[in-house]
């Protein structure tokens, strides 16, 4: 992994002892906006670990690294001991700072006699600044800081400002529909989902390749567990003038297939976006009326698929921060859920569309498949809740339709 030290200096890989070294004796280690170096760290105290939390906390704001084993004033690379350091430095990070944060903690650098040197990266937060006991934290050349009241309001309006963003292209992408582009007749009336997740931090500027995205989307775990593949098909390339395209087919199926189509994108940037044309979809009830059925079911292993298929892109490509991620779902109004919609007073959706984000940190979730499935369910909240399914698990949205 490559740090960013600050201006003028290169982007630095600290993953032996001797690159350690060479940085500090080259200038490039010092207290600054995005480094805090720390000598050793104390016993678990509680003004000990209040102050890690300050230092984690004051790095989220811009991103940087914490170092142990370097002295702050001289800069000199001595070492410590680092046994257990790792399982409370994450404590400390979930416990004392709101919201809760989760770093990065690398494999320790191991010296001379023993003593190691470790490096935590803090990628920038979607949700700073950071609290630690009722003072938010930031930092300045000098190191750490508390934030004055207009610092804070400025962050948060910053951060207002990048959600109002993010959600206005999220609902543009119904815009460019690219299931349209699919199916016959097209549009239909048939409900689709719009998936966006975008990077909170900075990038590696190596693309993903179309033979890792398509071996990632054919070992999807959620493309085995529902009733299709849906993104463990798109192996076909599609047209993307921001990146790599991948699709269901390259021929245009009919209406009745179109909650079988999908579509993913990785962009330059690796912003990822994917479509798909299960949403809602008319089906003929027993009084051989045509009535709008939501796919919660087929909603539910998208919406899963999408977000592990995002864990895997972020371990391909090196990728540790959080995302902000997103589903913006349309053609509802009207939709019952498919069990029930023959029975003529189940409950309707009541809107056209609905729109919902989270920001996630998928490569540091130590049970993927639970948290897959949480952020799932979490992500298609304001759709259950408007079918009446708000506390269905996602195990049962999966045995629907």
């Amino acid at each position: 992994m490559q740090h960013y030290l600050g201006p003028g200096r290169p982007l630095t890989i600290l993953d032996t002892w001797d690159k350690v070294r060479a940085a500090s004796e080259g200038g490039l280690l010092a207290e600054n906006q995005w480094c805090e170096l720390k000598e050793a760290i104390g016993p678990s105290t509680k003004a000990v670990n209040t102050e890690l939390a300050r230092d984690i906390a004051s790095l989220s704001v811009h991103g940087g690294i914490l170092i142990f084993g370097v002295k702050d004033k001289t800069y000199e690379v001595v070492g410590c001991e680092t046994d257990g350091l790792r399982d409370r430095i994450s404590q400390v990070a979930a416990t004392r700072i709101s919201p809760p944060l989760v770093p990065v903690v690398l494999d320790d650098v191991h010296g001379p006699d023993g003593r190691n040197v470790l490096v935590v990266s803090v990628p920038p937060s979607q949700l700073a600044p950071h609290m630690v006991d009722e003072r938010y934290y930031g930092r300045s050349a000098d190191g750490k800081r508390v934030l004055s009241d207009p610092e804070v309001r400025t962050l948060i309006l910053a951060r207002d400002q990048r959600t109002h963003g993010f959600i206005e292209r999220l609902k543009g992408l119904a815009l460019n529909d690219p299931i349209d582009q699919l199916v016959e007749e097209a549009p239909t009336g048939h409900g689709h989902a719009f998936f966006l997740a975008e990077p909170c931090s900075p990038v590696p500027s190596e693309r993903i390749d179309q033979h890792k995205l398509i071996e990632i989307l054919l070992n999807l775990d959620y493309g085995k567990r529902g009733m299709t593949s849906l993104l463990g098909d798109c192996t076909y390339a599609g047209n993307d003038p921001d990146g790599l395209s991948l699709r269901t087919g390259h021929r245009k199926v009919r209406a009745e297939y179109e909650h079988r189509e999908a579509q993913i994108s990785v962009h330059d940037n690796l912003t990822i976006t994917a479509a798909s044309g299960g949403a809602t979809r008319r089906i003929e009830n027993r009084s051989r009326e045509m009535r709008l059925v939501a796919l919660t079911g087929t909603m539910a292993q998208f919406a899963a698929q999408f977000i592990e298929a995002l864990r895997e892109i972020s371990l391909a490509q090196g990728y540790q921060g959080q995302w902000q991620v997103g589903v913006h779902l349309n053609h509802l109004r009207g939709a019952a859920g498919y069990e029930d919609f023959s029975s003529g007073s189940a409950p309707e959706f009541p809107q056209d569309s609905c729109t919902h984000h989270v920001v996630i940190q998928p490569t540091a979730w130590d049970a993927p498949q639970t948290q897959i499935e949480a952020v799932a369910v979490e992500l298609l909240a304001k759709y259950l809740r408007g079918l009446g399914r708000s506390e269905w698990s996602f195990n049962r949205l999966l045995q629907q339709v």
